[in-house]
């Protein structure tokens, strides 16, 4: 799994977690998992260190998502 940002034309960049897989003929495919645009902003590194993987584990345990 990885958090890709994707760039849209007219609007803000989407944030979308992805898994990647491979086809029944060998084929490196990926899937769109969540789209986490409206669920996290995107801040520069702090500089403690922080990261937002707690954040996004708790968006995908939220029920009705």
């Amino acid at each position: 799994m990885c958090i890709e940002t994707m760039p849209n034309r007219y609007s803000p960049r989407a944030v979308l977690l992805r898994e990647s897989y491979r086809h029944e003929h060998d084929n490196a495919q990926k899937r769109t998992l969540a789209n986490l645009t409206e669920e996290v902003t995107i801040d520069p590194p702090s500089p403690r260190g922080d990261t937002v993987i707690p954040r996004i584990s708790m968006e995908l345990k939220r029920p009705g998502k």
